[in-house]
């Protein structure tokens, strides 16, 4: 028995399939015709009393397909595919230039959200001072190193962190 179903891009999904039969042999065909079943390291698989349940992440777009067989004969299968969302941490980037003079040009170029967007750019500068937005410039007002830290905060509220060093010369 073969089942067919088209899946979007999505994180992952689970599939859960209901047989008559107490433990039928199933396994998955991916759009690009790999087979997926128990043992399979793409995915994960568990059989208890006729329902097979896989969980299968990042999963291909596309026409997939469900087989089972079973020693029973023909049976009735019921197929359900539950799409999962697995939210991703925003991804923070930081530039940080020298202007001279103790100044420095702070960009959060490159930072993005791989699920989402990006709605919230927060620095800390080292020395107690804080800035918001997606470039900021800062000023230190003595020679020596400093912790810079770029904290951007997605649309569900998940945080990225990127950290770099502004060393002022004497």
């Amino acid at each position: 028995m073969r089942v067919r179903f088209t899946l979007g891009r999505i994180d992952a999904v689970r599939f859960v399939i209901d047989t008559q039969s107490s433990n039928p042999a199933a396994w998955l065909v991916t759009p690009s015709g790999d087979v997926l079943g128990a043992g399979s390291k793409r995915l994960i698989h568990s059989s208890v009393e006729g329902e097979q349940v896989f969980w299968v992440r990042h999963p291909e777009v596309g026409r997939w397909s469900v087989v089972l067989r079973s020693s029973a004969g023909p049976e009735a299968v019921t197929v359900s595919v539950q799409p999962i969302d697995i939210p991703v941490d925003p991804i923070a980037v930081l530039h940080l230039r020298n202007q001279g003079g103790g100044t420095f040009s702070l960009t959060s170029e490159g930072s993005h959200d791989p699920d989402g967007v990006v709605t919230r750019y927060e620095w800390s500068f080292g020395d107690n001072q804080y800035g918001a937005g997606s470039t900021a410039s800062h000023t230190y007002p003595a020679p020596g190193s400093y912790a810079v830290a770029l904290i951007v905060t997605d649309d569900t509220g998940r945080k990225g962190f990127a950290f770099s060093n502004a060393s002022v010369g004497p």
